[in-house]
């Protein structure tokens, strides 16, 4: 299958892409600098098409003559004109309306656990559950997949939580700490991307965590313990 991907360069993507090339598949990648895709094609079996979420022309070659598509793009923070409006929501948009132009039969998006359109959710989950209705009302096909916290190297947050263990002597805790995580496996994660470009039965919205649930004391005891020091916890 040929699939169009967004997303590719970042921490999931790149999982994603070595885990599609492997199974046989032709991808190909948007990167809004194409200077910093190098690790993409030298993969080999990667096209890159130079373009953003608000190029639309980027969009419709992104798509042209696709089988699949795969929209990882979001944002933890937002920053100048990366909003989470517009990124989770404009974006995805614009990425489902030129997959449905171009005739792609199936879309793969990926939200968040925990999105949700309560007036209480935080404007990452709202917007994550306003990016996954505009995926429903696309008209493809699709598989809406949510993860858990995403452990591997290049984990943003998992590296935010390795460098407070491993520098400051005091390691802050939200709330109580007592809540449980339940962290996966990037290459979980790519494979459960995969199956489900591969697989059109797989219809629907899929929460996806690991084996173990931790509670937020728990993941620091085993950095702790991983990097052999004791902290201070408030």
């Amino acid at each position: 299958m040929k699939v169009a991907i967004t997303g590719a360069t970042g921490f999931v993507g790149g999982a994603v892409v070595q885990r599609l090339l492997r199974r046989g598949h032709v991808v190909r990648a948007l990167a809004r600098n194409p200077e910093h895709a190098g690790r993409l094609r030298d993969l080999g079996g990667v096209e890159i098409v130079a373009g953003h979420l608000d190029d639309e022309a980027a969009l419709r070659a992104l798509m042209a003559g696709a089988d699949a598509a795969v929209h990882l793009v979001g944002i933890i923070m937002e920053s100048g004109s990366a909003t989470f409006e517009r990124i989770h929501v404009a974006g995805t948009m614009r990425v489902v309306t030129a997959a449905r132009a171009a005739g792609v039969g199936r879309f793969v998006h990926m939200s968040a656990l925990g999105a949700r359109a309560e007036p209480a959710a935080s404007a990452y989950h709202r917007t994550k559950a306003a990016g996954e209705e505009a995926v429903r009302n696309g008209g493809i096909p699709h598989a809406i997949l949510r993860p858990s916290l995403i452990a591997g190297e290049g984990s943003a947050p998992l590296r935010m939580m390795i460098d407070l263990v491993r520098f400051s002597p005091i390691v802050p805790i939200i709330g109580d700490g007592r809540y449980l995580l339940q962290p996966v496996w990037i290459e979980d994660v790519a494979e459960a991307f995969a199956v489900a470009v591969e697989r059109p039965e797989i219809t629907g919205t899929f929460e996806i965590a690991g084996p173990d649930q931790l509670t937020w004391h728990q993941m620091v005891d085993l950095l702790e313990a991983a990097l052999a020091v004791t902290r201070r916890r408030v």
